[in-house]
């Protein structure tokens, strides 16, 4: 009837009068880059110099979480993106800086002043500084990750499938060879470890007695024994 009729009037002149674009920005605070929610889910879209730069937003990352540091550099990696940076000798075609381009630089660590880089590596995405990794967590993203957070991960100790056995007693440089000569505790009692070298103390010799000399004889005694060998079943019945 006429009152249903003329509510759908209105309705639609009100759907008429709804942009699209409007609807789905947003503008968080603190943030002065938009939020828009696009096809394909949420980006960041500033405009520079009379030209829209827009940002996918990595997967896993709330809007509300970014700082305006990670939307900075969200955008200028993209800007980036699209600088051609040579040509390939081959094809003689453009060549880009891609957004994915890994490892990135964070910055110079505070002590070395070397820098502390991010990366994707063969056991996932990390942070390394002079050779020493972490892995990132399933929280942080390797193309926001920022140096302090890098360096916060640096500083914790390093997690193995195995914990790491710890070193007795420490007897210093081995004479002829190089490298640290160091007493470990074992499965079968107490030995010393050079390199991948292992060689057993004598039971009437003690950990806090043995010195870098004694050491370093074992170590060359187990050497010239050659590699341990392995026991196995050769010869036996094989059951049916």
């Amino acid at each position: 009837y006429n009152g249903a009729d003329g509510f759908e009037s209105r309705l639609k002149d009100r759907e008429s009068a709804i942009d699209p674009r409007e609807a789905s920005t947003l503008q968080l605070e603190g943030l002065e880059p938009s939020v828009r929610i696009g096809r394909f889910g949420p980006y960041l879209e500033m405009t520079r110099d009379g030209e829209a730069i827009t940002a996918s937003i990595p997967d896993g990352t709330a809007p509300a979480d970014l700082t305006p540091e990670q939307a900075t550099d969200l955008l200028r990696q993209k800007a980036e993106s699209t600088v051609s940076i040579g040509s390939d000798p081959e094809s003689d075609l453009p060549v880009f800086k891609r957004l994915l381009s890994l490892p990135r630089e964070l910055g110079a660590h505070p002590e070395s002043g070397d820098p502390v880089k991010a990366g994707i590596g063969r056991y996932g995405p990390y942070v390394v500084h002079e050779g020493d990794f972490r892995s990132l967590t399933k929280e942080d993203d390797v193309l926001t990750v920022t140096l302090d957070r890098a360096l916060a991960l640096l500083a914790e100790p390093k997690r193995r499938g195995r914990k790491a056995a710890t070193p007795l007693r420490e007897l210093g440089e081995h004479p002829s060879d190089g490298g640290v000569i160091q007493v470990f505790e074992g499965r079968y009692g107490p030995y010393v470890k050079h390199e991948k070298t292992n060689a057993s103390l004598p039971k009437d010799l003690k950990v806090e007695d043995v010195t870098l000399k004694q050491a370093a004889e074992l170590i060359a005694a187990r050497k010239a024994r050659g590699p341990a060998k392995r026991s196995g079943k050769a010869g036996g019945k094989t059951r049916k």
